[in-house]
């Protein structure tokens, strides 16, 4: 009984779909933004990946919905220039967005276009409210940026 528990397993194995490897690498790691500190940014090579997607988790101090971040994404061939780029969202489907406003705490989602071939990509979280204006002293919001690449 073991050794046909065993022989179906192992068909089961090998019969089953091959994915590709996947890596998950936090860029900006639990970082909190404040008056003092309003803007992070990562970045990460990704030249060998034939899918990118990124997580942005955000964390407000802040009761109302009145405080938000930012997030940017821009690509580079050599790490020293960089050019602005537009992502896909799950809200947005197929249109490109160019900048995304996080006004309520969670997770947001974004995934690039496979065409895309720079090698390094930079996620950008920058802190203001919707009317320009900086969290106020004590208040502040923790953000992790997690890029998830298939290979």
């Amino acid at each position: 009984m073991k050794k046909i528990l065993l022989t179906l397993l192992a068909v089961l194995f090998f019969a089953s779909p091959v994915y590709s490897a996947q890596t998950q690498t936090e860029i900006i790691e639990s970082t909190t933004l404040s008056k003092s500190n309003l803007a992070i940014e990562g970045q990460r090579y990704v030249g060998d990946a034939e899918k990118v997607s990124f997580f942005v988790t955000y964390d407000s101090s802040r009761e109302t919905a009145a405080v938000s971040a930012t997030v940017t994404a821009a690509y580079s061939i050599d790490g020293i220039n960089w050019q602005d780029i537009s992502w896909f969202d799950v809200a947005g489907g197929a249109t490109p967005v160019t900048s995304e406003v996080l006004q309520l705490d969670g997770n947001y989602v974004g995934w690039f276009d496979k065409a895309l071939t720079a090698p390094i990509i930079r996620i950008r979280v920058h802190l203001k409210d919707v009317h320009d204006v900086a969290y106020g002293d004590g208040e502040t919001a923790g953000v992790t940026v997690t890029i998830v690449e298939s290979k």
